[in-house]
């Protein structure tokens, strides 16, 4: 099927612009309420004003949060604090560096993945990242990506490896690829020459081109490595790899065929200037069968609905 062909008229448009308005309206309330977990970070939320919401209504969230469950002694609070201290350091840095020392104390650094961002915003120094984190194996990469941004050369050099070997080897393709996502725009020239970035560059433009025939379509691996693709060219800002994977019809009719609802590769879609294809995927998931599985679902196509149809680019 090519779902390209799915024509979006004014009338399609309007309702599911209502649509989109009613759930995440109730997702926000949700969140606020403290009902639903915070769907604060990429690429639910891209920073300053989304589509969908922007960074007063997540400090105003924050601190009703914080303030309704602070003295709850089994809730811990890391996102309402790392908001609360992006937007408002001088009032809430201390805070927070007193509350990571509480938890770091009482609970031994239980569920450290929590705290990791919050304590590199507001607490470098701490433990939780200076002791802890360097004992992480190497394909932890999201630990070792953080260790990269406090320039630990460590850290630097094991994610360089990891992705130069790993990249080549069709095998273990998709893992350096989940390497390179942890990395993002910012921290690329840091580990990267431009020559070896280059290359890892070439090697998935290759990937992102490849017609995987229709008979293999299912669960593999060269269809999981095309479609990890996606997410790694948006932070990295090539927007040609981009550009290149909505020229694949086979990686397309592919990713519209998928049994489960894509919800992050749909929301990274949304940060794309592809516009008319992220509305293409909204049309084609709204109805599909999981859609009131989880709230998640329906919050993501909701989201990449609004995106879509602003003017202007996200990113």
């Amino acid at each position: 099927m090519d779902f390209r062909a799915i024509a979006i008229n004014e009338e399609i448009e309007q309702e599911i612009s209502i649509w989109a308005d009613v759930i995440i309206q109730e997702h926000k309330q949700s969140m606020y309420d403290g009902k639903h977990y915070l769907q604060w970070e990429k690429p639910w939320y891209s920073g300053g004003t989304d589509a969908w919401v922007d960074s007063t209504w997540w400090f105003e969230t924050a601190k009703y949060r914080y303030e309704q469950l602070k003295n709850m002694g089994n809730i811990w609070l890391p996102n309402e604090l790392e908001i609360l201290s992006r937007y408002s350091p001088q009032e809430y840095k201390e805070l927070a560096r007193q509350y990571i020392d509480w938890w770091y104390e009482r609970w031994h650094g239980h569920d450290p993945e929590s705290w990791f961002e919050l304590v590199l915003q507001v607490y470098p120094e701490h433990p939780l990242l200076t002791e802890d984190l360097p004992d992480y194996p190497p394909e932890n990469y999201r630990e070792w990506s953080i260790l990269a941004r406090i320039d630990n050369k460590e850290a630097i050099a094991v994610l360089r490896d990891e992705i130069l070997e790993g990249i080549k080897d069709p095998e273990y393709f998709f893992w350096a690829n989940s390497a390179l996502e942890a990395v993002e725009h910012n921290l690329a020239a840091k580990i990267f020459s431009t020559e070896e970035l280059e290359q890892v560059k070439q090697i998935e433009m290759e990937i992102a081109k490849k017609d995987i025939p229709t008979q293999n379509k299912g669960w593999n691996w060269e269809i999981s490595d095309q479609q990890s693709i996606l997410t790694s060219a948006v932070l990295l800002k090539w927007w040609d790899i981009v550009d290149a994977i909505v020229e694949n019809q086979s990686y397309l009719n592919g990713f519209v065929e998928s049994s489960l609802i894509p919800t992050d590769d749909i929301l990274w879609w949304s940060l794309t200037s592809h516009k008319l294809l992220t509305q293409k995927f909204v049309v084609s998931f709204k109805s599909h069968s999981d859609i009131n599985r989880f709230p998640s679902n329906s919050l993501a196509l909701a989201i990449a609905w609004k995106r879509s149809i602003q003017k202007t680019n996200i990113l």
